[in-house]
């Protein structure tokens, strides 16, 4: 009866083990995307280049993506999907866990002389993190994927000039959060300048600008739609919010509204002043 028991608890102790979840496998082959990370086009990028690093030199090359490990560690993790995956000792695997903003890249026996351990954490910091680390995961995975693939196809006499791989991240990227303080400035500035030139030609009588201050303005127009159009590079819904802010400005740097602000402004303080007044003579 005491073998039965015991038999019983080592079954149960054992039995987490198999039942923890592993992804499933895709039947879009070298690609399985579990945390929609990846665009459509991302996804069919990667199954064209893996599929033809396949049928010329053997390379299983996948790329998974999960929501989160569920406590799992990642390596014990990575090696079950590597063999539930059934890919060969002649290839590797990119392993993306969302929740918990981990990456591995684990590699058959058979690459390990090409890629080794150094190599795999200088591809994760080069060309992964710069991008996973803010958020971008879609950018971070294509192009980290895309250097290491070039660096395969170098190894072993294959053609991959047409793949772009950024190094790091380009000056754009890197210095996006600079560069919109440094648009929303400019923006600031060209209204200053609006405003300025327009209180010019009011004071002039309506009278036009000399030819210096309409050289100048020219300019700042011109620097204005410049940096208007690097806020839809740096990314698209960053224009929507730079054309309302410069919108905004625009309207409060009005001739009209602000003559009105200083009206409101007057009203406010006499309104004080007759207060202060009442309060005098209620004292006394």
């Amino acid at each position: 009866m005491k073998k039965f028991y015991l038999l019983i608890i080592t079954v149960l102790l054992f039995i987490p083990l198999y039942c923890h979840a592993i992804v499933e496998k895709s039947e879009n082959v070298f690609v399985t995307d579990e945390a929609n990370l990846l665009e459509s086009d991302s996804e069919d990028y990667i199954v064209k280049y893996s599929n033809f690093l396949y049928k010329n030199k053997g390379i299983d090359f996948y790329v998974v993506t999960i929501k989160s490990l569920e406590g799992e560690e990642l390596e014990l993790y990575t090696n079950q999907v590597f063999d539930q995956f059934d890919i060969s000792n002649k290839g590797l695997i990119i392993l993306v866990s969302k929740e918990d903003r981990k990456l591995r890249i684990q590699v058959g026996d058979k690459l390990l002389d090409t890629i080794d351990t150094p190599l795999i954490d200088d591809y994760i910091n080069t060309y992964f993190m710069p991008y996973l680390e803010r958020e971008e995961w879609n950018e971070g995975i294509v192009n980290g994927y895309s250097a290491l693939y070039k660096y395969i196809c170098e190894e072993y006499g294959l053609d991959a000039t047409s793949m772009e791989v950024l190094d790091k991240l380009d000056f754009l990227t890197k210095y996006k959060t600079i560069l919109m303080m440094l648009i929303i400035w400019s923006v600031a500035g060209f209204t200053k300048i609006y405003s300025y030139y327009s209180d010019k030609m009011k004071s002039n009588g309506g009278k036009k600008l000399s030819d210096g201050d309409l050289f100048l303005l020219v300019v700042v127009l011109l620097g204005n739609i410049f940096v208007v159009s690097i806020s839809y590079v740096l990314k698209p819904i960053f224009l929507f919010f730079v054309i309302a802010f410069e919108g905004y400005f625009l309207y409060i740097s009005l001739p009209s509204n602000r003559s009105k602000k200083r009206k409101k402004e007057k009203t406010i303080s006499s309104k004080t002043e007759k207060r202060e007044l009442r309060q005098k003579r209620n004292r006394r």
